[in-house]
């Protein structure tokens, strides 16, 4: 089953407003770089690193890709949280999810969440 909806709208626009209406310190700046990058490198025995460069090498992710992502991370400033917030609010207009599950998963999270999904179909 394919379950198609349009992103609950609140979610985005309450984030877009949250980012909008802080004052964004430069050290609670600092500690969300620090926490991002530690989620980006995080520690990772031999397994795990095989199964990262694996992943990276089926989707033709490049190291130079991951290096770009973490100085863009590094380089993060109160303005960009706020240009965050210009674009969750789009998402929160114009955005769209696509998901793809079981009926019976489908139907477990719209008995939690009623309302959750616009609109469902089954694909297969």
């Amino acid at each position: 089953m394919l379950t198609y909806h349009r992103i609950r709208p609140s979610y985005y626009a309450e984030s877009a407003q949250f980012l909008a209406e802080q004052q964004h310190s430069q050290d609670a700046i600092t500690k969300s770089i620090v926490g991002t990058i530690g989620e980006i490198d995080a520690y990772m025995l031999p397994d795990a690193k095989g199964y990262t460069a694996a992943y990276c090498y089926l989707l033709g992710i490049s190291d130079e890709e991951r290096q770009a992502r973490r100085d863009h991370v590094l380089g993060t400033t109160a303005d960009d949280l706020r240009q965050l917030a210009d674009l969750l609010e789009v998402a929160a207009e114009e955005g769209r999810v696509a998901l793809v599950t079981s009926k019976a998963a489908a139907a477990a999270a719209q008995a939690q969440r009623p309302g959750l999904f616009d609109k469902m179909e089954t694909v297969m």
